[in-house]
């Protein structure tokens, strides 16, 4: 394949290789409220989100499931993972901002790492891929009512690598993600959170240079349901 072919096709890879429909790829928002678990306490969460994908010949939706769960270990401080019917992650989250009670504004960071797992790649020969592996920073940001209803924004710098973890043929992906939803309160013990998220690919880089991309956004629309201890 001569370099202007591989340059196309990394570009595209990102949504070639969250295409298949029996596939799955990371999910893009957070689907979760940006204060912290507190400490000694725990929240279990389902949930269900669709992805459009689009890579300018097939566009198509992709149904995903999960489960999560966090934990508080101190004030301002918890941590979490996901698991998915093709992969998995784990999270801290480091609230920055909002901690008294009552505070109707919170801010809090969360470093996430995971792998998504592929039974095959929307198309075939060398460029199936096997793996996605990504590392995202999200930076949420709250406005918070007193029943705990939050209405939270996102803003995710991801990283992806695709294939093998120690293949040169890998190919890496910088993107810049978005995300908007909202907890609403439905019980003391339940809030359930709409939420719509995006992410656009800027960068890739093969044979060792990262270059500029322009691609399509890939959209994403989900709900969670948040089950917090009653206290």
């Amino acid at each position: 394949m001569n370099r202007a072919g591989r340059s196309l096709r990394s570009r595209g890879l990102f949504l070639l290789t969250c295409a298949p429909l029996w596939g799955g790829c990371a999910s893009l928002g957070t689907l979760e409220t940006a204060d912290t678990v507190p400490k000694g306490q725990s929240r279990l969460t389902a949930q269900a989100w669709v992805q459009g994908v689009d890579d300018g010949r097939k566009p198509g939706v992709l149904p995903q499931v999960a489960v999560a769960g966090r934990a508080g270990v101190t004030e301002g401080l918890d941590v979490g993972g996901r698991l998915s019917l093709q992969g998995a992650e784990g999270s801290l989250k480091l609230q920055l901002a909002g901690r008294e009670e009552g505070s109707p504004f919170v801010m809090s960071v969360a470093p996430t790492a995971g792998v998504v797992l592929f039974s095959h790649a929307w198309e075939p020969g060398d460029w199936s891929s096997d793996t996605q592996l990504f590392v995202a920073v999200p930076l949420l940001f709250a406005l918070r009512n007193p029943d705990g209803s939050q209405l939270v924004l996102g803003l995710r710098p991801t990283w992806m690598r695709f294939d093998a973890l120690f293949d040169p043929e890998s190919r890496e992906m910088a993107a810049m993600g978005a995300s908007l939803g909202y907890a609403f309160r439905v019980n003391p013990g339940l809030r359930v959170m709409p939420e719509a998220a995006m992410l656009l690919p800027v960068a890739d880089r093969q044979q060792g240079q990262w270059a500029r991309v322009s691609e399509r956004p890939q959209l994403q629309f989900g709900i969670a349901f948040l089950m917090d201890p009653v206290r």
